[in-house]
């Protein structure tokens, strides 16, 4: 299978991408064994997971990869937060904003 784009996705993009794959036609056993944990894990709805990401990219903190990291695991503590993001070196008021931001969608 040829390698077209690659780009970090959450959780519930994930399973989106399956959901469309599997309505295309037969999952391998990987995708389906994936499928069937998106589906038991709490997730954001997809227009939420959207407005969280727009809201962490207007902060021009982090990588892409990292915003996709804190919606998929949603730290609720200033603490939580700090372990996900803990190499980024922000400061304390930036993982203040952060945790707030993601509070709201929790």
């Amino acid at each position: 299978m040829e390698k077209i784009e690659e780009k970090p996705v959450t959780l519930t993009e994930a399973r989106e991408i399956l959901m469309k794959r599997k309505s295309e036609g037969e999952l391998n056993t990987t995708q389906k064994m994936c499928l069937e944990y998106l589906n038991k894990i709490p997730k954001l709805q997809k227009n939420k997971v959207e407005k969280l990401k727009e809201e962490l990219q207007a902060l021009n903190l982090l990588k892409p990869n990292k915003i996709v990291e804190l919606i998929n695991v949603m730290p609720t503590t200033k603490e939580e937060v700090s372990l996900v993001l803990e190499k980024e070196n922000l400061k304390k008021e930036e993982i203040e904003k952060i945790t707030q931001i993601i509070s709201n969608y929790v």
